[in-house]
């Protein structure tokens, strides 16, 4: 069974009320939603199927509860959303990269989530941008898949996208155009820009919000952009996709002990 299904079994209850005064509504509800199935995982709760032997002896086989956020299900889960990628992608060379915000745009983020869209639109232009201006004689249109994590290692609320895009993109029906650089800076700039404007129409007329877009304006000349490792086919493009997608915010493994009040990673 799951330490941390075991967590919840046992401070769930006790915890409810101050994640309420924590939490923006929505993602409390999500969590109201979410946490009794988790406790219900691998139980008679959730139904089960009885299997009969021959011999006589029979043997109950209890549901999972399908919940992402599960650690039981939530690796499968994985594992299905990289094979889905995995059909769309193009087997070429992959880059993986990790775009950023500053700290004081992430309380946005956290009371309004469904800004989180804005972010990964604002990197995938950023990206399209960028290709454009290094393949100005001929266009070419690359594939980009986003995703968007909310939290970090420490699992504190660090709103990021993390991007595959391919190497180059088509160039009419049959050339395919390489491009293996992307140059950081640039990228930098653009999403900064992109993001910005977009959180400028967005917060029309919210005073203190408008002056929070025009600081950062001011001071950053481009939001962090990491450019990560190469993958050399859809297959290995995949397989990252697996670590981001549909899986639970901890991970079983970090977990060294739990003595029913402290946990220990």
């Amino acid at each position: 069974m799951s330490v941390v299904a075991d967590v919840f079994r046992e401070h769930w209850h006790k915890c409810k009320d101050e994640l309420q005064r924590r939490l923006p509504g929505p993602v409390f509800t999500a969590a109201c939603e979410v946490i009794p199935r988790v406790l219900r995982c691998k139980t008679e709760a959730s139904g089960f199927a009885t299997l009969r032997c021959a011999c006589g002896h029979t043997e109950h086989v209890c549901f999972t509860c399908k919940a992402r956020f599960c650690p039981v299900c939530g690796a499968a889960n994985a594992v299905r959303g990289g094979e889905a990628a995995k059909g769309r992608l193009l087997d070429v060379g992959h880059r993986h990269m990790v775009f950023t915000i500053p700290e004081e745009l992430r309380p946005l983020f956290f009371e309004e989530r469904r800004l989180l869209k804005l972010l990964a639109d604002s990197a995938a232009r950023a990206l399209l941008e960028v290709v454009d201006q290094r393949c100005r004689a001929f266009r070419v249109l690359p594939g980009i898949i986003c995703t968007v994590q909310t939290f970090g290692r420490a699992l504190n609320f660090h709103p990021h996208v993390h991007v595959l895009v391919t190497e180059g993109g088509p160039q009419g029906e049959r050339l395919w155009q390489p491009v293996h650089h992307f140059p950081a800076p640039s990228v930098c700039r653009r999403f900064q820009r992109h993001l910005l404007t977009g959180l400028r129409t967005r917060f029309q007329g919210n005073r203190a919000v408008l002056q929070l877009i025009e600081r950062c304006f001011e001071q950053y000349q481009g939001f962090r952009a990491n450019v990560m490792p190469r993958y050399r086919n859809a297959k290995m493009a995949a397989a990252y996709c697996c670590r981001y997608t549909g899986r639970p915010p901890i991970s079983e493994s970090r977990i060294a002990a739990y003595d029913g009040e402290k946990v220990t990673c």
